[in-house]
């Protein structure tokens, strides 16, 4: 994985972020499947006095292999390949309280996810097809609400400062 922030102002932040990586399984002798993945994101946040506002957008790309064997009528080696997608958002504002004791700041949140199947059959690699699976495509979307308290308390220790940050929130899909 990799990212950049920038600073346009004192007040407002941007940055992006690429990652890669893969993950396989294997089913006791009975198949394996792998999948390769690329996420990419942005995100903007700015500040107005004590309030901010903060932005975020994510895509995420699937490559899926899997490879079964079915035994019931022989030995079958039924194979399927495909790509799914992602994508995330999520839209944020609070205000920071400074208080004699530690910092705290209320903010609401709303953010999306949708995932996205195309539909795809299983191939047959060996034997017969008779247990080769077909899949309607699907897209799933999910949307969530948040309200939450961030705490922040910093402390001078030994050449710096040292912050502690906790934070308490109630979601709702």
């Amino acid at each position: 994985a990799v990212g950049a922030d920038y600073r346009f102002s004192p007040n407002t932040i941007a940055g992006v972020a690429l990652a890669g990586g893969g993950t396989s399984f294997a089913t006791n002798g009975l198949g394996w499947g792998r999948s390769d993945l690329f996420q990419a994101g942005a995100f903007l946040r700015h500040n107005i006095g004590a309030a901010y506002l903060s932005a975020a957008l994510a895509y995420g790309w699937q490559d899926i292999t899997t490879d079964r064997v079915v035994t019931a009528a022989g030995t079958d080696r039924l194979r399927a390949n495909f790509n799914a997608n992602a994508w995330s958002g999520r839209l944020e504002g609070g205000y920071r309280y400074v208080t004699p004791w530690l910092g705290l700041t209320p903010y609401a949140a709303a953010q999306f996810t949708s995932f996205e199947l195309p539909a795809y059959a299983e191939s047959v690699v060996s034997g017969g097809g008779a247990f080769a699976l077909n899949y309607a495509g699907k897209s799933v979307t999910d949307v969530r609400s948040e309200l939450g308290l961030r705490t922040d308390k910093s402390f001078a220790v030994d050449g710096g400062l040292m912050t502690l940050r906790g934070r308490v929130a109630w979601a709702h899909d």
